[in-house]
């Protein structure tokens, strides 16, 4: 497969800011926007004030005001750059996938190589690390916000099946809940930074997140030719 290319980035976005500002006014509105997703790291995002937030980036109200609002439309537009370029990614992803996949084919010729989408979330996550830490914070961040990446993961996740070929059943929708679900678990780990004994970069997450991948689609193919041991020449690992 293509490895895609990111499409957008949070700080390529204009929302929010008033028609016929300068570059200084963006960045005062971005300013905020930070100002707001540190706070996040104390405080649960909901429990933020307008008053408290402008105190700690040393505007006045009226400032934010020209901008926001208020304090709920400071998360809104947040989330709806960050869903934007998470959504472009992923759609230069699908679009880049080749013909289906016959899963009778799987030992022989089956690309084993991690899929654009697995490495375009953690480019995403790196890129947009100031917003995505607190954001995806299970006590503190938008629970809102983690359903609607969470959806979006799976969709993808779901083209990719389709793409590999995998039948629509019970080990397909419990494979697409269980790697959804390492998406995050492993990006918060990843963007703490705390040093748990075992430290594994981006890549060693996307090859742990494709061996998922490469085993479900191993196991349906065993299914389907009623295997029960794995062929010798078949290496998961590559």
């Amino acid at each position: 497969m293509r490895q895609c290319a990111a499409v957008f980035r949070m700080s390529d976005k204009t929302s929010g800011t008033p028609k016929g500002r300068n570059s200084r006014s963006e960045s005062t509105k971005k300013h905020i926007e930070t100002t707001y997703l540190t706070l996040m790291l104390e405080k649960k995002w909901d429990r933020i004030s307008v008053i408290e937030l402008c105190k700690a980036a040393g505007i006045t109200r009226g400032t934010f005001y020209q901008y926001f609002d208020d304090i709920y439309d400071v998360i809104e537009k947040i989330e709806a750059a960050l869903m934007e370029d998470l959504t472009a990614r992923f759609r230069t992803c699908t679009e880049s996938y080749g013909p289906g996949f016959s899963i009778s084919y799987f030992p022989d010729r089956f690309d084993l190589e991690p899929p654009g989408i697995f490495r375009e979330w953690f480019s995403f996550c790196r890129e947009h690390s100031t917003a995505m830490y607190p954001l995806l914070d299970r006590k503190k961040g938008d629970t809102r916000f983690i359903r609607r990446i969470r959806s979006v993961i799976q969709d993808n996740i779901n083209i990719l099946m389709d793409h590999d070929g995998m039948p629509n059943d019970e080990l397909r929708a419990h494979f697409v809940s269980v790697l959804s679900e390492m998406h995050f678990l492993a990006a918060q780990g990843w963007l703490s930074g705390q040093d748990d004994g075992i430290r594994l970069n981006d890549s060693d997450i996307v090859s742990l997140l494709n061996t998922m991948r490469v085993g479900s689609v191993y196991l349906q193919w065993r299914s389907m030719n009623g295997k029960n041991d794995p062929p010798q020449d078949l290496n998961l690992t590559d």
